[in-house]
């Protein structure tokens, strides 16, 4: 499924730090609770819900997704994984 979203600069930005990293970013990040295995299907969820009320885009709904598993403490996955998922369950959702 091919997805048009995120731009080349977005996806060489994802997962990053617009600067350097403070040591609360770097304690935070390299203490992770949990695996994106363990939240997908929590995920999906939100996806569908918010594909359903809100009328957003997949682009929009693509960066409150990153939000939504950096709340969590959520080990992000690669941005294609995530793409995918958010197009999917969108597309399912809005049919």
């Amino acid at each position: 499924m091919p997805v048009d979203f995120p731009t080349e600069d977005e996806e060489a930005a994802y997962g990053r730090y617009a600067g350097a990293p403070s040591q609360a970013d770097l304690e935070r990040v390299f203490l992770l609770d949990k695996g994106f295995a363990a939240v997908e299907a929590e995920l999906r969820a939100w996806v569908a819900a918010r594909s359903w009320t809100s009328g957003d885009g997949p682009k929009a709904i693509f960066i409150d997704a990153v939000g939504w598993l950096r709340e969590r403490d959520v080990l992000l996955p690669g941005v294609t994984t995530l793409a995918r998922l958010v197009v999917q369950v969108r597309d399912d959702t809005t049919r």
